[in-house]
């Protein structure tokens, strides 16, 4: 509440950040009803949060997806351009003997 008195964040953060405090409450809930030897931890429904940590980790592995396609296209340039420095130095060799 407090950051968004100093800025209003958008939609997306703001969806996750109230799905989050349903989480911790209902935890908490769940967790003082353990404590007390006559609660049921099971009559506290969880909020729906499933689609907070589906898009967080969808997200990731997009994230982790376009990474490793620009390390392998590195890769290859590099394996080209070290094939090429080989034919180079194959060709210097051939010609000076």
């Amino acid at each position: 509440d407090d950051i968004r008195r100093i800025e209003i964040p958008d939609m997306e953060i703001r969806r996750r950040c109230d799905v989050c405090w349903a989480v911790s409450e209902a935890a908490r809930a769940k967790a003082k009803c353990l404590l007390e030897e006559n609660g049921d931890p099971d009559s506290i429904p969880w909020p729906d949060s499933e689609s907070v940590f589906e898009s967080s980790s969808s997200s990731t592995s997009s994230r982790i997806t376009c990474k490793s396609k620009s390390i392998s296209g590195m890769s290859k340039h590099s394996s080209l351009s070290t094939l090429q420095q080989r034919q180079e130095a194959a060709a210097e060799v051939a010609a000076t003997e």
